[in-house]
Order: structure tokens, then C-alpha cells, then sequence
């Protein structure tokens, strides 16, 4: 698989996580038309929920099937799906997301708004999107989970030491998001109240979180191969749901 993984991740715009079954053609034509040039990865979970849907659009056009690299992120899914009560598609799209060091592309406005109450900060769209403007956001989207990963990934590393400070951990995952929330800056020079674009999931944070609050979380991540952790990475999640995206 890693050879497929090194094959894929150079050409990839996102990690498309929608609802199998619910109509998403209006905004899967929307990426497809716009982002010719790219792959869009998607999870073989919701595929296998409902092969139909998924059929016309695999292949790479726009969506291709990805892969774990490694067994070990893989490994994280069901652990995620008890930490975070989401669906195991939804859990390992995250995970891929991370692993793939690309955005989650959300289509359903209840599976995003899900991921915002999570979330350790979001960004508003208060301007109306060109679809240049949109090609501009999402590459910058990219950079703000590639600028992160190593730190993340370093910080996710030090859960395996039994005397990390998780209040630290906290407070230096807030502040890597604070500075990268400076990228957006164009998204709120207006007044127009739009909605939110952009989700910042910290999923290493909320376990910390879980662990803070006394729940034994740690000691059940601590059983997995340390090699988990790049699934564990502050992933960044666009909101494709927005309605504004049509006009």
C-alpha cells in the first residue's frame, strides 16, 4: 500500500467526506468542473456503504480510493469512533485526512457542524467566493495542515511519555492554530455573515481533553504503536456546504 500512498498524496486536493446516503451530485460536479487537474481522495468506508453513488465518480474523476499506508492508522478508527461518538467512515476519514496531510472536504452541513462543535477554532467566511478565490483558499487550506504537521506530530509523539503536560499540550495546540488563522485573512474584510469555512479538528487535543477530564484515554492510546500518530495531526476542514458556494 505504501507504494500506492507515495503515488497518490503528491496529486491530491482533499479528503472528501460526505453522507453515502444523501444526493451530493450538485457539489461533486461542482469540484469536478473546478479542479480538473487534481484528485479528490476518498475513504473506501462510506464507498462500501453505498458503491452505487460512488461508482460515477471514482477513478479520478474527481474522487480516487485511498488507502491507509500503514496498519497502524488504521488501528486509530474505532478508538476515534469512542473518543469522538462519529461513525466509523466519518472517524477514518479523519484519520486519512491527517495521513494524507490534506484537507477534509465536508459536503453535508450536519456532518460538518458536527466536526465545528469539536473543533478547537473556525474561521468565517464574511465575503462572497469567486471560484478563483475558492482555488486560492482551498491551496491554503493545504498549507495550513502541511505547516502544522511536523509540530503535531513531534507534540503527539511526547502522549507516549508518561509525564507530558497536557495543560501545555493544550495551550501550544491553541497557539499553532492562533497564528495559522493570520492565512484567512482575506475571508473577513467583509460583513456579509456567510457562515464558517474552515474548522480547525484537533484530535490529539481532545483526547488530551478526554484524558484531563479524568476519562483513561491515554492509557488506551499508549497501546498502539507510536507509529499512529500521523494520523493524529490538527487537520484542517473546509465546509462545502455553504450555499454561497453556488452563486
Amino acid at each position: 500500500m505504501f507504494s500506492k500512498y507515495v503515488a497518490i498524496v503528491k496529486n491530491i486536493r482533499g479528503i472528501i467526506l460526505l453522507d453515502p446516503y444523501t444526493d451530493s451530485s450538485r457539489i461533486i460536479e461542482w469540484l469536478s468542473e473546478r479542479f480538473k487537474y487534481r484528485n479528490i481522495g476518498v475513504s473506501k468506508l462510506p464507498i462500501s456503504k453505498n458503491p452505487e453513488l460512488f461508482s460515477k465518480w471514482l477513478n479520478g474523476r474527481p474522487f480516487i480510493e485511498i488507502y491507509h499506508p500503514i496498519q497502524e492508522t488504521f488501528s486509530l478508527v474505532g478508538f476515534l469512533e469512542d473518543i469522538l461518538g462519529f461513525e466509523n467512515y466519518v472517524c477514518d476519514s479523519i484519520v486519512l485526512s491527517s495521513v494524507y496531510v490534506s484537507p477534509l472536504l465536508v459536503t453535508d452541513v450536519k456532518l460538518f457542524n458536527r466536526i465545528l462543535k469539536i473543533s478547537i477554532d473556525h474561521i468565517e467566511l464574511k465575503v462572497k467566493l469567486k471560484v478563483k478565490d475558492w482555488k486560492l483558499h482551498l491551496r491554503i487550506a493545504a498549507y495550513t495542515i502541511l505547516g502544522m504537521y511536523r509540530q503535531c506530530i513531534e507534540d503527539a509523539k511526547e502522549l507516549w511519555n508518561l509525564n507530558v503536560d497536557l495543560f501545555k499540550f493544550i495551550k501550544n495546540h491553541s497557539e499553532i492554530v492562533g497564528r495559522d488563522k493570520k492565512r484567512y485573512w482575506r475571508l473577513s474584510r467583509g460583513e456579509l455573515p456567510i457562515g464558517v469555512f474552515l474548522a480547525y479538528l484537533d484530535i490529539a487535543g481532545l483526547i488530551v481533553k478526554k484524558q484531563i477530564e479524568k476519562s483513561p484515554v491515554l492509557g488506551v492510546l499508549r497501546k498502539f504503536p507510536i507509529d499512529v500518530v500521523a494520523g493524529l495531526s490538527i487537520v484542517s476542514v473546509i465546509n462545502l456546504s455553504l450555499s454561497s458556494i453556488y452563486d
